[in-house]
């Protein structure tokens, strides 16, 4: 009975979990990105005040 759910819903839990993966990456990309052109304008913003 498990084996037999599990068997249903692997496939779709395997998707899921590749597109994850997918948008974490693409995620991080641009968090980082948006950090290293943010950050140091804050930084300087911080400072002048």
């Amino acid at each position: 009975m498990l084996t037999e759910a599990l068997f249903e819903v692997w496939p779709f839990l395997l998707t899921h979990l590749i597109v994850i993966i997918i948008l974490s990456f693409y995620v991080d990309d641009i968090i980082s990105d948006t950090l290293e052109y943010i950050g140091p304008k804050l930084i300087s913003l911080c400072f002048c005040q």
